[in-house]
């Protein structure tokens, strides 16, 4: 099974819940699957995940972050993590995530006058969605606004 899922993750939490259920569901079936998983907009989604999903992340926890932190494994399903950047909506939800939740440290710097995410290195996150490999899905999952892809 591979899935292929949009989503814009933040403070709403609905998109967590769903991956949620997804990966529960996924896991009972107690086959191999995959879940092309994309945030839009900006890396503070990626930010914002790890912070939701913190524990399920921690040492010992149910998420295992695999080297180079653009996937992680939860016993049968394989996440693969990918970001569809949209430059002109990005600073728009850096400001609401730092509004609706200011006691989460986003890793943001100021780039020729405009806000953006930085990935530091090691830290969870996705590669350029273009970077998704070909080949047959079993479901196309879209909870997001996808205005630059």
């Amino acid at each position: 099974k591979r899935i292929l899922v949009f989503t814009d993750m933040s403070t709403e939490c609905d998109d967590e819940c769903a991956l949620l259920w997804l990966l529960a569901a996924l896991h009972r079936r107690g086959v191999p699957a995959v879940v092309e998983l994309v945030q839009t907009d900006s890396h503070v989604r990626f930010q914002w995940m790890a912070h939701v999903f913190r524990d399920k992340f921690a040492p010992g926890g149910e998420w295992k972050l695999r080297e180079g932190g653009d996937s992680f494994v939860f016993q049968n399903v394989l996440v693969n993590m990918y970001l569809a950047h949209s430059p002109d909506r990005e600073e728009m939800v850096i400001n609401d995530m730092q509004k609706k939740a200011p006691h989460v440290a986003l890793h943001v710097e100021e780039v020729d006058g405009r806000r953006t995410a930085v990935r530091p290195a090691g830290s969870m996150g996705g590669t350029d969605y273009n970077r998704i490999p070909g080949g047959d899905l079993n479901s196309v999952i879209i909870s997001a606004t996808i205005p630059d892809v």
